[in-house]
């Protein structure tokens, strides 16, 4: 109803920080949800950048739950001060990376909160979102929470979609979601669609697929061990299926 009064309210608080972060962040939700432009201007007032970076995660919550596209125009702005704030600031070392840790963090929250907010609104929704993000860790980050939740659903749609992106860096934590996410119900359809990928992003994804097919079928994973041609993701997939069994068949392993 009145979120510079609100946010007076909020001021008030300061003997109790954490307090006043989280009814701040509630604040903002509410007044971004209603006047979005008016919320931002009160961020750009803010000249700490700590308790900016905090009552950010407020507009994205109050713009994610109306207009989701806005939401991700907002967090890729402020991303983008964000660094050139912080390559241009003079503060030691240890406080740059202790900032960049920081805003790394609330960037992760801020983009899981936009994930859920297309994903509700339908998995095609939330996969062209996505897609249309720029390449780079955004990108990765989105894939990441959309394949999460997509393979969760429907595993087999999940992995058509990540396999057209996995040659692509940003695809990369999304390959690992998809294989575990088959891989709890059949280890070797994970392996075999994972050993179908580009190479860059196999090696890091196989070692769990292969390692729970060795538990349930030493033999048919061997077998396709031998099978597979010499390649980084082949030395992940056999160092996971000796690791596995030398603990119970030295002999084979």
């Amino acid at each position: 109803l009145d979120g510079s009064a609100a946010m007076e309210a909020v001021e008030e608080l300061s003997r109790d920080p954490r307090r006043q972060g989280q009814a701040g962040v509630a604040v903002m939700t509410g007044w971004a949800s209603a006047d979005p432009e008016g919320a931002k201007a009160h961020l750009e007032g803010i000249d700490n950048q700590l308790a900016k970076g905090v009552l950010a995660q407020g507009i994205v919550n109050g713009l994610a739950s109306s207009d989701p596209d806005a939401a991700t125009d907002f967090v890729l702005e402020l991303d983008q001060s964000q660094r050139a704030a912080l390559a241009n600031s003079e503060g030691e070392e240890g406080q740059r990376q202790w900032w960049d840790r920081g805003r790394a963090y609330a960037f992760d929250r801020q983009l899981d909160t936009i994930a859920n907010a297309q994903i509700e609104r339908g998995m095609s929704n939330a996969t062209s979102w996505a897609e249309q993000l720029p390449a780079g860790s955004i990108k990765a980050s989105a894939f990441d929470r959309v394949a999460d939740h997509f393979a969760s659903e429907d595993p087999a749609a999940a992995a058509d979609w990540v396999k057209g992106h996995a040659d692509k860096d940003y695809a990369e934590r999304a390959v690992r979601e998809v294989a575990e996410e088959l891989g709890r119900e059949n280890p070797e359809e994970a392996v075999r669609w994972l050993a179908d990928l580009p190479e860059a992003n196999q090696s890091r994804a196989i070692h769990q697929s292969m390692e729970r097919w060795t538990r349930e079928d030493p033999v048919a994973a061997g077998n396709f061990l031998r099978e597979m041609e010499p390649s980084g993701s082949r030395d992940a997939a056999v160092r996971s299926y000796a690791n596995q069994l030398d603990g119970s068949d030295l002999g084979v392993a």
